[in-house]
C-alpha cells in the first residue's frame, strides 16, 4: 500500500535508508543531492549537498547521530 509520494529529486533515486527511529528516511539520487524526510508527514526536512557525483549509498550509526554517504566522485 503506497503510504506517501515523496517528491524532490530532480533526478533518479539510488538508495534508500530510515534512520534508526523509523522517523526520517533519507534518499540519495544522481542529482548529487541527499534528502531527508519526515516518515510522518512526508515533508522535506533538509537537503545535503556536497558531492560531485551520484549518491551510490548510505548508512546510519548505532547511535543514530552521524550518517555517511559514498557517491562515484571517489572522495
Amino acid at each position: 500500500k503506497k503510504l506517501k509520494n515523496l517528491r524532490g529529486h530532480r533526478s533518479a533515486v539510488y538508495c534508500v535508508l530510515f534512520d534508526r527511529s523509523g522517523r526520517r528516511v533519507i534518499t540519495g539520487s544522481d542529482d548529487k543531492l541527499v534528502k531527508v524526510w519526515s516518515t510522518e508527514t512526508g515533508f522535506l526536512l533538509a537537503t545535503l549537498k556536497g558531492h560531485d557525483g551520484d549518491i551510490t549509498d548510505m548508512a546510519v550509526n548505532v547511535e543514530n547521530t552521524y550518517l555517511a554517504t559514498a557517491s562515484n566522485d571517489n572522495f
